[in-house]
């Protein structure tokens, strides 16, 4: 490919852009998916009348709610409300003009750090149509995913900028770029690293002259926003309670070489994705990985120590695997966030690096440039074909729920994810689905409540009172688990246990005065007991 004559870079950029949308065309007619889709953005009060000055203040001022702090991407959303209304579609098709605009940025960027043209070209069209790349695309709650991804390309191309001719100004603006990102996605903590990584390889800045010092101190200002991220972002699942699952520090550890390999393997064969991936000692707490991590991790020094043998001859092998390690780091389990054991989402650019590596090592390759554009447009092409073919699945809750749960072992949350969907058409199915996730996850507040409610619809109550009293044994401080047991007791009977319950429902939400269930529920409770 070195040798052919380059096609103008505005219109590459503009093919990547449309085969991306291309791709990603169908998710305007696909609904909100009943899970994240409705507290971020159906259902969240904020963004309720759209673009106003409260909705700005809330975006940047607000702590815990949906355990992270993006502002730039709240008002993303508060936009898509202010210009559509809550026409899933509508959000939808932004994530893919995001997403287009990336894979376009990308190659920009990528031609602009290494001066190589074709090469750049290919790793921009393997990361618009790789399949991993679905889950950020098509969930509109990963908005922050795509739109992270846009300041990550502009904060690279403004490096490559400043990397050429360095000065503050040009400096500052790489500031900006990644400023906004962390505001978009906390994950481009991990940008200051790569910058000093593409410092090595392609941009040779180590060899130029400059003392080696001089290429951190510049990034020191780069440094800072990425502690201040990491800081407002544990400070917001903290408050969120997104790190209150508990799992042993050992577990962690030995999950953490699997969840690098698995990311390995889904991108060379990227079947079998689902919207989570249960962590298996959630699900499997008496089976130690540990044997099984140390495995993975001779595998993962096998090919780091292979990586590093071609440095002289080929270095974006090595900066390429550092890339991928690297960037999942801030991802990868060491704090334990929600129930995943690893995540699509988080590849979204973490696999930029892989792809980077496999496309300068095509360009290597011997053959006639005919054979080469044959293979390229052959692997590019089945991927497009498995994006397709997982796309598909997120036509609608039920189906995206179905197939999580036909690839995956024990997933508690998908089940009750699942039931949550069936409940208003068909009860007995999503009680089912309830208690199939309680009985795999003991304790699991919200399929416990959920199967709950289930059994009270259904004239059940001693049943329903079992649950509740699960679920108020799993979180204490939930009102509304207390608020439904009080209101079964009632039924029941037991009115001074029931007034006990509703006591501590307003104790631990006094939100709950308002709520109309409450409210009836107090006055019954008065009048009996009052009579007494």
């Amino acid at each position: 490919m070195n040798g052919s004559p380059r096609t103008r870079p505005w219109l590459v950029a503009l093919c990547l852009f449309g085969v991306a949308l291309a791709l990603y065309a169908p998710v305007a007619r696909f609904p909100f998916i009943e899970f994240d889709d409705p507290g971020y953005v159906r259902d969240n009060p904020h963004l309720a009348h759209g673009l106003t000055g409260e909705m700005v203040r809330w975006a940047f001022t607000s702590a815990g709610y949906q355990y992270n702090w993006h502002p730039l991407t709240w008002l993303s959303h508060a936009l898509d409300v202010q210009l559509f209304g809550f026409d899933a579609g509508r959000h939808h098709l932004e994530n893919a003009c995001l997403h287009a605009l990336n894979a376009a940025l990308l190659f920009v960027a990528l031609r602009a750090l290494t001066g190589r043209h074709w090469p750049s070209a290919l790793a921009a069209a393997l990361f618009a149509l790789h399949p991993l790349r679905v889950e950020s695309v098509a969930w509109v709650a990963q908005r922050k995913d795509v739109l992270a991804g846009t300041f990550f390309c502009l904060t690279l191309l403004a490096y490559a900028r400043h990397a050429r001719a360095p000065s503050r100004g040009r400096m500052a603006v790489v500031a900006v770029a990644l400023a906004a990102g962390l505001m978009a996605k906390p994950t481009l903590v991990a940008l200051p690293f790569l910058l000093v990584l593409l410092d090595v390889w392609p941009l040779g800045r180590l060899s130029s002259g400059r003392i080696r010092g001089g290429l951190l101190v510049e990034k020191l200002p780069l440094f800072a926003l990425s502690l201040a991220s990491i800081a407002l972002t544990l400070i917001a699942q903290g408050v969120g309670g997104a790190l209150a699952v508990s799992i042993p520090l050992v577990e962690r550890l030995a999950n953490v070489p699997l969840a690098y390999l698995t990311y390995l393997r889904q991108a060379l064969w990227p079947c079998k994705l689902a919207v989570l991936y249960p962590h298996p000692a959630l699900v499997e707490p008496e089976h130690s990985r540990l044997v099984a991590g140390g495995g993975a991790l001779l595998v993962l020094g096998i090919l780091t120590w292979l990586a590093l043998r071609a440095w002289r001859r080929r270095p974006w092998l090595l900066v390429g695997w550092c890339w991928f390690l690297g960037w999942l780091v801030p991802m990868i389990g060491f704090v334990q966030v929600g129930n995943q054991a690893h995540a699509d989402r988080y590849a979204y650019l973490a696999l930029i690096g892989l792809e980077l590596a496999l496309a300068w090592s095509a360009a290597e390759l011997v053959g006639s440039q005919a054979s080469r554009i044959a293979a390229a447009v052959l692997g590019l092409g089945a991927l497009a074909l498995v994006s397709a073919y997982q796309l598909a699945f997120w036509r609608s809750s039920q189906t995206l729920f179905e197939r999580a749960l036909a690839v995956t072992d024990r997933n508690f949350v998908i089940e009750n994810q699942l039931g949550l969907v069936l409940g208003e058409r068909d009860l007995d199915g999503a009680l089912r689905h309830f208690e199939a996730a309680a009985a795999i996850r003991p304790g699991f507040f919200e399929a416990e409540l959920n199967a709950g409610k289930a059994r009270y619809r259904k004239g059940e109550l001693s049943a329903a009172r079992a649950a509740f009293e699960r679920a108020v044994a799993s979180k204490p401080t939930s009102g509304e688990a207390h608020l439904f047991l009080a209101i079964v007791l009632g039924r029941e009977g037991d009115h001074e246990r029931a007034d006990a319950e509703l006591a501590r429902a307003l104790e631990r939400e006094p939100g709950l005065v308002d709520d109309a269930r409450a409210r009836k529920l107090g006055e019954a409770l008065l009048e009996r007991l009052g009579g007494d």
